[in-house]
């Protein structure tokens, strides 16, 4: 039995004892509560750091994809660069074929002048 409280004998009949089991009970449920909001924030904290995974998964890839654009990027500026070189090379060939034909239509003309 508690202590009488000056109100009452120590039966907890009166409002001050009533008032005083209602905040011991209070207490003994306080590490529940604390543990339910740690629990809360736990899972707060670990959806977070989720998304903040996901965040940097999505940045890394795009910069993956970045690269590999780049790489097809310089591939096909070397295809190309060949393709000049090639181009080049048959306007050159091109240009010597010319002038062949015209040394030879050159060498017609005066054979067939010097025949008349």
């Amino acid at each position: 039995m508690s202590e009488g409280c000056g109100n009452c004998g120590g039966d907890g009949k009166c409002t001050e004892h009533s008032a005083i089991e209602t905040q011991m009970d209070t207490l003994k449920e306080l590490p529940n509560t604390v543990s339910k909001l740690t629990g809360i924030v736990s899972v707060i904290a670990g959806l977070f750091a989720l998304l903040v995974g996901l965040a940097f998964n999505a940045h890394f890839e795009q910069i993956h994809q970045s690269d590999n654009m780049v790489k097809r990027l310089d591939a096909f500026g070397v295809q190309i660069s060949a393709m000049g070189a090639e181009h080049n090379l048959n306007k050159q060939r091109l240009g010597e074929r010319l002038v062949r034909i015209e040394t030879q239509i050159e060498s017609v003309h005066r054979s067939r002048s010097k025949t008349k």
